[in-house]
């Protein structure tokens, strides 16, 4: 298999981005920083999660890899370790695959999810994926005021009645793509295209779990800042 040596991703070539691998086996690691050396990323190794948390505040990486079947730490509780000091992508790496264990790590703050055994062209093409999202386009102001909601887009920085949140980077590309809607109906499939882009394939429950994350976090009182739109999508109401 002949892989692209030239990776460019948002403009930026691979050696701009850092990749974090936290995984305990040595074959698998060995593997994953292959395909990535192979890119030109930049590339750092954790053995296991106290390992990988202190490389997440010190190195600060751009995307972690993330073994769930980790020796010290849970992989879930990792994951939501990381979620709380970093705004990282963190995509799942794990042997498990059923749908309650990747509905459970997305609804903790994950990003993706990908199954072992791992294929090149499949986690390169989900790293990729994720590195070159960029903020919806839709004549939105850099601040954004929606009732008590305040979208600050340049900082990426949220506040819900003068209170400050903390959004993951899915999350906020929602939030942006909904305000984008000017109150009108977003389909699920317009998010997922927002998300991932036009030519990805996949189980649209992931939208789902991510706006119901979003939905605890911007709507804590329950008063319907989200509501949704029965098989079609979600709509952003100023209240």
């Amino acid at each position: 298999m002949e892989i692209d040596t030239e990776l460019v991703i948002a403009g930026h070539p691979a050696a701009d981005w850092r990749v974090l691998i936290i995984e305990d086996s040595p074959t698998f690691q060995v593997l994953l920083r292959s395909i990535l050396d192979e890119q030109g990323f930049q590339v750092q190794v954790a053995e296991n999660g106290s390992g990988g948390l202190q490389a997440v505040s010190g190195w600060h990486p751009d995307l972690v890899l993330l073994d769930l079947g980790l020796p010290d730490i849970d992989g879930m509780e990792l994951c939501e370790q990381i979620r709380s000091e970093s705004d990282a992508f963190v995509v799942m790496l794990t042997g498990r695959d059923d749908d309650e264990t990747r509905f459970s790590g997305l609804a903790i703050g994950a990003d993706s999810y990908i199954a072992k055994p791992v294929e090149a062209r499949e986690l390169l093409l989900g790293i990729e994926v994720l590195l070159r999202r960029s903020k919806p386009r839709g004549g939105l102001p850099d601040i954004v005021l929606l009732g008590g909601l305040c979208l600050d887009r340049p900082a990426g920085l949220v506040s819900v009645d003068g209170d400050q949140i903390h959004l993951t980077k899915i999350e906020l590309q929602l939030l942006e793509r909904l305000a984008a809607g000017s109150g009108e109906t977003v389909t699920r499939a317009q998010l997922m295209t927002c998300l991932w882009g036009p030519n990805w394939v996949g189980d649209d429950h992931v939208i789902s779990v991510h706006v119901a994350n979003l939905r605890k976090k911007i709507d804590p009182d329950g008063s319907g800042r989200i509501t949704t739109v029965r098989g079609v999508g979600y709509r952003l109401l100023s209240r």
